[in-house]
């Protein structure tokens, strides 16, 4: 006695998934949601940085002084280190070559500003520069080995009328913090159904510099949503599979409607601003062989044919 083992899809006329005899066979899953658009991408935290409208002219007498803290890289891992600046009429006319306490405009404003953190020792600490046509730019450098990323400016004083200290007096345009990496990606509104011969597989580089796989199959899927067609819709359905399948990767989804958002878990890897990526290597999708065993078949000899012959009394 010999098995023949067939899939049951593969003969029955009509499947619930597709691909019957009679149905089109479309196991594609299409993009994924977007997921295979950002295959290969890294993804970045973002340096800290914090901007300021020049406001000016000002003019500094030779009483007069701006003071204020620089404090670099503090966060919840850590208070960081504070650097004190001043800026008064010395050091306005000695780094303009000038005689009349004037920083006139925002040029003059960050050459004061570097020569003031280089005299505090922020040189390999943190900078500063330009931000669009009106504003002057904080950065840190990340060079304290802290894993924390910000800059901020803190307690100003000025002795000029209304407080004035070139834009400083008044708050940030751009403030951004301990940032950490994400990657957006979306493929629109549109479903997709994991057929259960398909699975989804992906690989992430998280910061520790190991690559995981990662895999959807239609079994997760089902378990997750709570259902048992493989239909997985583009927004919450998306994302919490993903959150089941990336649970103690260090990477969750944390997007918003139907946008995919993969973001590293600080409480993971705390290292924030440009040092925070990750990278989304191949992704691709294959085939499972699905064999049920549905009949048997005998080899052996048939049986000798019976006489149909009946005899009379």
């Amino acid at each position: 006695m010999q098995t023949l083992t067939l899939d049951i899809g593969d003969i029955s006329l009509f499947n619930s998934d597709g691909g019957g005899a009679l149905q089109a066979d479309d196991r594609s899953v299409g993009n994924i949601n977007g997921l295979t658009t950002v295959s290969g991408a890294t993804a970045f935290g973002v340096k800290a940085r914090e901007s300021y409208t020049f406001a000016g002219p000002i003019t500094l007498s030779a009483t007069d002084s701006i003071g204020f803290d620089i404090i670099v890289d503090a966060g919840p891992h850590s208070a960081g280190v504070t650097y004190p600046i001043t800026i008064d009429k010395a050091l306005v006319d000695s780094r303009l070559g000038t005689s009349d306490g004037v920083i006139a405009n925002r040029s003059a404003m960050i050459s004061i500003l570097n020569q003031a953190m280089v005299t505090a020792g922020l040189s390999r600490v943190a900078n500063v520069g330009t931000e669009a046509s009106d504003r002057f730019l904080f950065w840190s450098l990340e060079g304290l080995g802290l894993d924390d990323a910000s800059i901020a400016i803190g307690n100003l004083t000025s002795t000029l009328s209304g407080g004035a200290a070139g834009g400083l007096e008044n708050p940030p345009v751009t403030d951004i913090d301990n940032s950490y990496a994400e990657l957006s990606f979306s493929g629109g509104s549109s479903s997709f159904r994991l057929h259960p011969d398909v699975v989804i597989a992906f690989e992430l580089v998280t910061p520790d510099g190991v690559t995981q796989t990662i895999t959807i199959d239609r079994a997760t899927v089902d378990s997750v949503l709570g259902t048992n067609d493989g239909l997985v819709n583009a927004g919450p359905d998306f994302a919490a599979v993903l959150n089941a399948v990336l649970a103690g990767t260090g990477v969750t989804e944390t997007g918003a409607g139907i946008q995919t958002t993969l973001t590293i878990d600080s409480t993971m890897f705390p290292t924030a601003g440009s040092r925070s990526q990750f990278r989304s290597s191949t992704c691709a999708t294959t085939s499972v062989a699905r064999r049920i065993s549905i009949w048997s078949i005998s080899t052996s000899p048939p049986p000798a044919p019976i006489s149909t012959t009946i005899s009379a009394a």
